[in-house]
């Protein structure tokens, strides 16, 4: 038990990791051979660059992790000088910024909408076409994404559970909501035990 305590979870979990080496280093039986450091660190980096050790989401490629962590750590590097948008990710930064370009080149065939960025002509469109239908219930939406999403809600697939009470959901945006909500200001410790 070392006593650390921190109230940032993701700043926790990177301590934790330092045990984590140790514990392993432990977990070896009398006569064999430890494994070595640098083993260990590449077995526990490449995990790390693959798992977000967060929410414990997979991830394929190294460099994606890193955009991932900006949803936990809230930090929004980009930030347009025209208003007041703010988001992590460069693509959703340079979309955005197309806005206020000025040119409209996507065209409604059928009023007079203009837009900057395709994706909102399509969902625009759906406002003549119709808008995607839940075959359960009544619900109605202009995004796929969020249909599939209701779809799940149905089936009862709830794959984001609360690590500090029975919440679970099959939205990750509502779980972090969640934690945000009910549990801000909890401190992290961690009780190691090293194996005899």
């Amino acid at each position: 038990h070392c006593g650390y305590k921190s109230n940032k979870r993701i700043i926790f979990i990177g301590h934790m990791k330092k045990h984590q080496k140790k514990i392993e280093r432990v977990r070896t039986r009398k006569g064999e051979t430890p494994p070595k450091t640098s083993e260990i660190n590449r077995n526990t980096k490449s995990k790390a660059q693959k798992i977000c050790p967060v929410c414990g989401v997979k991830i394929g490629q190294k460099s994606m992790l890193s955009r991932h962590m900006h949803i936990h750590t809230g930090k929004k590097p980009h930030k347009c000088q025209h208003c007041d948008y703010r988001t992590y990710r460069a693509d959703h930064f340079k979309r955005h910024l197309t806005k206020h370009a000025g040119e409209k080149r996507f065209i409604c065939n059928q009023c007079e909408y203009k837009s900057t960025v395709k994706g909102d002509l399509v969902i625009h469109m759906r406002k003549h076409t119709g808008l995607l239908e839940c075959y359960e219930c009544n619900f109605k939406t202009a995004y796929r994404s969020t249909l599939i999403n209701h779809f799940k809600a149905h089936r009862g697939e709830q794959k984001y559970c609360c690590d500090y009470c029975d919440f679970k959901t099959h939205w990750r945006a509502s779980l972090i909501s969640h934690e945000k909500r009910k549990h801000t200001g909890y401190l992290y410790a961690l009780t190691v035990f090293f194996l005899p």
